[in-house]
């Protein structure tokens, strides 16, 4: 016999939060987007909306905000045609541009010039709030 269980919400066992993974990391946010035009999400996790701040620079503001800013991401950029790899950076090494709410990609082909790629891929782990 097959069972279907159907949700709105899951939540913690007093029904103030959601539920917390034990034994287990899973991404807590993860953005796959078109670069060029006006930005959009082809897929994402804990994503409300993309901010294009200009070319090849994004800023991506979560649903459920991070506990803090050190969490940790990893992404990669890619542009049909062109032949090297697209580097993905939040600005700089203390957290200026990352913050729990939103955090601020650029993408710059490997010469560092800002440039805007044609599918950039996201994904953060960390705790949330």
């Amino acid at each position: 016999m097959t069972s279907v269980l159907n949700v709105d919400t899951i939540a913690d066992k007093a029904g103030t939060g959601p539920v917390a993974l034990t034994k287990q990391n899973a991404a807590k946010a993860f953005v796959v987007q078109n670069g060029t035009g006006t930005p959009s999400a082809f897929g994402s996790l804990n994503l409300s909306s993309i901010t294009d701040n200009g070319t090849g620079n994004y800023t991506h503001n979560w649903t459920n905000n991070f506990a803090n800013v050190n969490y940790g991401y990893i992404g990669s950029g890619h542009a049909s045609g062109v032949s090297w790899l697209y580097s993905i950076y939040t600005g700089d090494p203390d957290n200026n541009n990352r913050l729990t709410s939103s955090t601020n990609i650029q993408t710059a082909n490997t010469s560092a010039s800002p440039i805007d790629a044609d599918i950039t891929q996201y994904v953060a782990h960390g705790d949330l709030a």
